[in-house]
Order: structure tokens, then sequence, then C-alpha cells
């Protein structure tokens, strides 16, 4: 028995042979109903799986490239990171170093999710792209500074003199 992703297992592993017999119907069946193992003349193991799957799968193996890329940069001092060093996610460049400790750990987090079923990289790598992009923006940066001055205690209504 042969264990897959989602803790699904192959109870049978069919013979290329039987594509060409009456069990073509069964073999796509199970392979509609996930991952299905093929034996080839050769020996070699071929697997069928829905195509969603295999894309989930995909999806899981790139984040994790771009996650690898990430400890990498973050191994380095900063003064020696360039943005290439993060390779699909080059936006962490301007997240300061709380930052960067922050979307490392909520990619982890989610990284793992996804590797349970549950994706959502996708949106989580949208929202951290969107808070680099404020980051890298140095007139939004001294705009939310200078907002930040700006702010004065103000009376509640009913401390107000005459109220």
């Amino acid at each position: 028995m042969v264990t897959m992703t989602y803790g699904a297992t192959m109870n049978h592993i069919y013979q290329s042979s039987d594509l060409a017999g009456s069990r073509r119907k069964e073999i796509v069946e199970a392979a509609q109903r996930g991952p299905t193992l093929l034996r080839t003349p050769s020996g070699e193991g071929v697997a069928m799986l829905p195509q969603a799957e295999l894309e989930h799968l995909a999806a899981i193996r790139d984040h994790a490239v771009c996650f690898l890329m990430l400890e990498s940069a973050l191994r380095r001092p900063r003064d020696e990171r360039r943005a290439a060093d993060f390779g699909a996610w080059a936006f962490a460049v301007s997240l300061d170093e709380d930052q960067l400790q922050e979307f490392r750990d909520d990619t982890n987090d989610a990284l793992m999710r996804a590797c349970a079923g549950v994706n959502t990289m996708d949106s989580l790598i949208v929202q951290w792209r969107a808070t680099a992009e404020f980051m890298a923006d140095e007139d939004a940066l001294a705009a939310l500074d200078d907002a930040i001055d700006a702010f004065v205690d103000v009376a509640r209504p009913d401390e107000v003199e005459g109220a």
C-alpha cells in the first residue's frame, strides 16, 4: 500500500495493460477519486490524480521554494540582501526586520496549513505584498509619521464646559 497526499491510500496498483482492456473505466474512476498508481512495463510507477490536486501540490512546491529562498535571505545581514535574494517574494526586501520575521512566521504557518489541504498562501502573499508596497513608499510613510505626531488629546463632549 502506498500513502499519498491527504492521507489517501492506493490499495491497488494497476498495470499499463489494464488500460487496453475493460478495466480502463475502473482506472479512470479510481483516478478521479484520488491518487492512482499505474505500473509501466519497465516497472516504473506513474501516478494519476485529479487535476485540482496536482495544481494544489504544484502550488505548495512553488511556495515552499519561495519560503526556502526567504529563509536563505534572512540568514544574511540586512545590508547584504538584494531583492533578487527573495525570488518571487522580492517585495519582502521593503519590510523591516520585525516585519520580515512576522512574514516568515505567517508564511510558515500558511505553508503547513496548505500541506494539510487548507490553502491560504495566495491571500497571505497578496496582503504582505500590499504591506511591502506601503513600506517602500517614502511619501506614505512620512505622511503616516506626520499624522501620528499631529495627534492631540480631545476632551469628551460631556467634559467640555458649557455642554
